[in-house]
C-alpha cells in the first residue's frame, strides 16, 4: 500500500512539474506579460481590454512576444491545403469575386434600399437587415438559393448565428478551458451556444441531403454539388479528408466568415458616417457628380470614385473588423532576434498594430479618409490596409467583400443621409470583441435625399 501511494505522488510531482513548465516562459522564448503558476498568462487577457492591452505590451516587450498556456485547434498542413484548394477553385467557378457575381449583389442592394425606404425616416437597427442582405449572396453560392426577409425560419437562423457570433469571447474561453461549459446556470452562455451549434449544423445536415437527393454530377449548381462530386471521386481513397464533416464545417466557415466580415464593415461605416457627417456629403456628392441618381453605382464607376474609396479603406482600417489574423502553426523551430520560437507553437499575426502603427499612418486613431489621397486626388497606400490578411491564409472572400462594401455603401449614401437616431447620442468608436471587431448595437435613421 506504501509503494502505491509512493507512486501515486511521484506521479503527481511529474504531473505539476509539467504543467509548471508548460506555465513558465522559457528564456529563450521573446518576453512578454509575467506568468502565474499553472494558469500561464490566462489571466492577462480580458476580451474587453485585449486590443488595448496588447498595444501596451507592444510597447513594452516589442513587436513579437509571447503568451503561454493558451490552446489553439486549427487545420494545417496537407489537409488545410486540400480543403482550401477545392474550397477557393469551387468558390472562383460561383464567380468569386468576380463581375458575374455583380448581379446577385445588386439584387439584395435593392432590397436593402427598400427595406430602408420603408422605415420612413425612423429609427432602425439595421444588424438584421444587413446581416441576411449579405448572407443571401454566401447563399446563392454555397446553396444555390436565396431567402426572403420575412422568412421567419432563416432570420431566426440569423439571430441565432449572431448570438454566437456576439458571445466569441466565451467560446475561445471554453475551448481554453473546456470545465466551462459545466458551470452551474451557464453564466457563460456556453451551453446555449452550443445548442445553437447543433441547431445551425442540423440546418446544414438538412440542405446536403436534399442535395444528394437531387445531384447530378453533370449540372452542379453551387458549392454544395462541388465538393458532393469531390466526395463522390474519392470514396475509394480510405485517407480522404473529404466527408460530410468536413462539409459542414466548410459551410459554416464560408458562412460565417462570407456574411459577418461585410456585415461588420458595413455597420461600422453607418456609425463613422454618422460621426463624420462632413465626410458623408461630400462622398454623395461624388456619387452624384459621377452617376447622379437615376440608377445604382456598379463596379465599373469604382475608378471614377476615389474618395469614396478612400472613404471605404479609412472604414476598413480604423473599424479594424479582424484585429487578430488567422493563427499560424510553425512547422519548424524558427529564430528571431535572439530568440528561439519553437515548432508546433501558434503565432498568431495581430492587425491592430499595423492598421494603428503612428509610423505607418499619422494619427491613426483619426477618421481621415484623405489619407489615401495624393495632391491630384489619387489614390495612394491602400496596399498598407492589410484588413484581410496577408500571405497564403489571406481571407478567401476578399475580393467579394471588397464588392459587396462597394456596392452597399455607395447606394445607401447615394439615396440616403445617414442621422443619429437621436442626435444627443453619437455611437461610440469602442468596439466589441468577438468573432469580429464590431461596433455596438445601434439606431440609426436614414432619411431620402
Amino acid at each position: 500500500m506504501a509503494d502505491l501511494w509512493t507512486l501515486f505522488l511521484a506521479c503527481a510531482v511529474i504531473i505539476l512539474y509539467v504543467w509548471w513548465k508548460k506555465t513558465s516562459r522559457d528564456s529563450s522564448l521573446p518576453p512578454g506579460p509575467p506568468t502565474i503558476p499553472f494558469l500561464g498568462n490566462l489571466l492577462s487577457v480580458s476580451p474587453d481590454t485585449m486590443l488595448e492591452n496588447f498595444q501596451t505590451y507592444r510597447k513594452k516587450y516589442g513587436d513579437v512576444f509571447s503568451f503561454l498556456n493558451l490552446s489553439v485547434i486549427l487545420s494545417s498542413g496537407e489537409f488545410w491545403k486540400e480543403q482550401r484548394t477545392l474550397s477557393l477553385n469551387a468558390l472562383r467557378e460561383f464567380g468569386f469575386g468576380k463581375r458575374s457575381m455583380e448581379s446577385k449583389i445588386l439584387e439584395e442592394v435593392d432590397v436593402f434600399v427598400h427595406e430602408v425606404q420603408s422605415t420612413n425616416g425612423q429609427p432602425f437597427n439595421m444588424q438584421v437587415l444587413i446581416t441576411v442582405c449579405v448572407s443571401n449572396i454566401m447563399c446563392s453560392i454555397n446553396f444555390g438559393e436565396r431567402f426572403e426577409h420575412n422568412d421567419k425560419y432563416f432570420t431566426s437562423l440569423i439571430k441565432t448565428i449572431n448570438e454566437n457570433l456576439n458571445n466569441g469571447n466565451m467560446m475561445f474561453l471554453a475551448s481554453i478551458l473546456p470545465f466551462l461549459r459545466y458551470v452551474p446556470g451557464d453564466p457563460l452562455k456556453i451551453r446555449k451556444a452550443l445548442k445553437n451549434v447543433d441547431v445551425v449544423e442540423e440546418y446544414l445536415l438538412k440542405i446536403i441531403s436534399d442535395h444528394k437527393e437531387s445531384f447530378d454530377e453533370n449540372n452542379v449548381r453551387d458549392f454544395i454539388d462541388v465538393y458532393l462530386k469531390k466526395m463522390k471521386s474519392e470514396e475509394s481513397n480510405p485517407n480522404t479528408t473529404f466527408d460530410d464533416a468536413q462539409l459542414i464545417k466548410l459551410l459554416g466557415d464560408l458562412f460565417v466568415a462570407g456574411t459577418e466580415t461585410t456585415s461588420t464593415a458595413l455597420r461600422w461605416f453607418a456609425v463613422f458616417m454618422i460621426r463624420n457627417p462632413e465626410v458623408q456629403e461630400k462622398m454623395r456628392k461624388e456619387i452624384n457628380d459621377v452617376i447622379g441618381n437615376t440608377r445604382y453605382p456598379t463596379i465599373n464607376d469604382r475608378p471614377n470614385l476615389p474618395y469614396t474609396e478612400a472613404v471605404l479603406h479609412e472604414v476598413l482600417r480604423i473599424g479594424c473588423i479582424v484585429p487578430l489574423s488567422v493563427p499560424h502553426g510553425l512547422k519548424t523551430d524558427l529564430k528571431y532576434k535572439e530568440f528561439i520560437i519553437p515548432k508546433d507553437v501558434i503565432l498568431i499575426p495581430n492587425l491592430y498594430f499595423v492598421l494603428f502603427d503612428p509610423g505607418v499612418f499619422e494619427d491613426p486613431e483619426v477618421f481621415r479618409p484623405q489619407r489615401f489621397l495624393d495632391d491630384e486626388g489619387k489614390l495612394i497606400n491602400t496596399d498598407k490596409v492589410l484588413t484581410f490578411s496577408v500571405g497564403r491564409r489571406v481571407c478567401l472572400g476578399e475580393s467579394l467583400a471588397r464588392m459587396e462594401l462597394f456596392l452597399f455603401t455607395s447606394s445607401m449614401v447615394q439615396r440616403f443621409k445617414i442621422l443619429p437616431a437621436d442626435p444627443k447620442q453619437i455611437p461610440p468608436l469602442k468596439g466589441v470583441l468577438g468573432v469580429t471587431y464590431g461596433p455596438k448595437d445601434v439606431l440609426l435613421k436614414a432619411t431620402s435625399v
